[in-house]
């Protein structure tokens, strides 16, 4: 903060001292170019945070280059208008300081010259200016780690299985604090004594947003904007994932998410992957059977759960290994949905929206699994609960801000037993770390088994 603080501060003076130069046209238009960058950076740097808690980041190019058709906006309605208000406001009152410099009479020496040096500060302390480099940086490593990694490779080691995994939108570890969140999570605890939890989930600096998330879990690699366009030929297109792998083994793939499959690029991308199903809002919507209401986001995850459930017996009917992967969307933030049928909460104290979505989550996402492991299907089956990324900002960073913040990984049932597993790792070794409880062996990317 006190970057962007500094940045302010000389933003300001260089204005102030060009109002006592004399400049030309040329150097105005330089000087008007310029001074827009260093308050564009500025303020891109003020909304990005609102959004990341993290400043300027990939994830901000990701979503800007892959799409943001069906994202949920009125949330930020007031915080992207006013950024935008600033930076007008910032630009006419450069013109006015330039306008001020061309008519100046009675010019100071060297002052066009000490505001050029002081606009120049300012660029170079801006926090996104920084933070620009560093996701350079952090784009270079990742694309020698995706040359120099081995081929991604899974064998049979018994009985392949089925496998279901549902992201649950940033639904983290966290949650499930007793001390801080007393029963606010007590299904999905309760579901901890049929299979295993992982309780020292981290993820990388890529992989924070949904499909980051999805990609680090399948893929075992962080993505970064210049090195994956969803859609484009590009080096990830020569890398076999989780799913491509099992497909290879005669698995039928799916993919269902309330939510419109254009925001990011995430049905593209599980197109890409080969998946023999993919489903989103307009897929689903004329498919409810629960009731007719909608989010911003799509359907809410009542209606979401229920078709994903019908779509588990639909494929477990065939005889044929499956993967169905799905997501959730009512705990997105800043302040979540709550789903129609939570509307009478089982928890009448929590009054933060963000809290109660967060409880209602674990009730339908708990039903859910109750319901797949009680089926004639259960023993062909290995349910994993994740949480697609810790929870960004939000009415709830208040509460899991103060605590040791980890993703939710819960495999059930198993062939294995139960407990806690609390050897470190992130969400780019979940892949591997699957593969032995749907009956294979090998490894994901970069992931490592966290089970051994």
């Amino acid at each position: 903060m006190i970057y962007f603080i500094s940045a302010i501060i000389l933003y300001g003076i260089s204005l102030f001292m060009y109002t006592y130069g004399r400049a030309g046209i040329i150097n105005t238009i330089l000087f008007t170019i310029l001074s827009t960058i260093v308050s564009g950076l500025n303020l891109l740097y003020i909304i990005s945070d609102y959004f990341t808690g993290r400043g300027l980041t990939n994830a901000i190019f990701f979503h800007l280059l892959n799409g943001l058709e069906g994202a949920g906006v009125s949330g930020y309605v007031i915080q992207v208008v006013a950024v935008l208000t600033l930076f007008l406001v910032s630009i006419a009152y450069t013109i006015y300081v330039c306008c001020v410099a061309i008519k100046n009479k009675n010019s100071k020496k060297y002052a066009i010259s000490i505001s050029y040096a002081v606009m120049i500060a300012a660029f170079m302390i801006c926090p996104a200016s920084r933070q620009l480099v560093t996701i350079y940086a952090q784009e270079v490593k990742q694309i020698a780690e995706i040359h120099k990694m081995n081929d991604s490779w899974i064998k049979p080691v018994g009985a392949p299985k089925n496998l279901v995994y549902l992201y649950v939108e940033s639904l983290e570890r966290t949650y499930s604090n007793k001390k801080y969140f007393p029963n606010l999570t007590k299904n999905l605890d309760e579901l901890e004594r049929y299979g295993i939890s992982f309780s020292d989930i981290g993820q990388g600096e890529s992989d924070w947003f949904t499909l980051g998330g999805m990609i680090a879990s399948q893929c075992g690699f962080s993505t970064a904007q210049n090195v994956y366009k969803v859609g484009q030929k590009n080096i990830i297109h020569n890398i076999k994932c989780l799913p491509e792998l099992l497909k290879d083994h005669g698995y039928t793939l799916a993919y269902m998410s309330g939510t419109r499959l254009g925001f990011a690029g995430t049905g593209d991308y599980y197109k890409d992957k080969g998946f023999d199903s993919v489903e989103g809002f307009e897929e689903l919507k004329d498919k409810a059977v629960i009731h007719n209401e909608v989010s911003e986001w799509g359907l809410y995850d009542d209606e979401t759960l229920e078709l994903f459930f019908r779509k588990f017996k639909d494929l477990a009917e065939h005889k044929r290994p499956f993967a169905l992967f799905g997501s959730t969307m009512d705990t997105h933030g800043p302040s979540g949905y709550v789903s129609p049928s939570c509307k009478s909460s089982p928890y009448p104290h929590i009054q933060d929206k963000i809290l109660h979505a967060v409880s209602c989550s674990d009730i339908l996402v708990s039903e859910l699994v109750r319901k797949i492991i009680n089926s004639e299907y259960a023993n062909d089956t290995v349910v994993v609960i994740a949480s697609d990324h810790l929870a960004m900002p939000s009415r709830a960073t208040k509460y899991v801000g103060q605590l040791p913040r980890h993703n939710r990984l819960l495999i059930i049932p198993t062939d294995h037993g139960s407990g806690i597993v609390s050897t470190p790792g992130t969400t780019r070794d979940i892949g591997t770390t699957i593969l032995k409880y749907i009956g294979f062996e090998g490894r994901i990317g970069l992931g490592k088994n966290l089970s051994n």
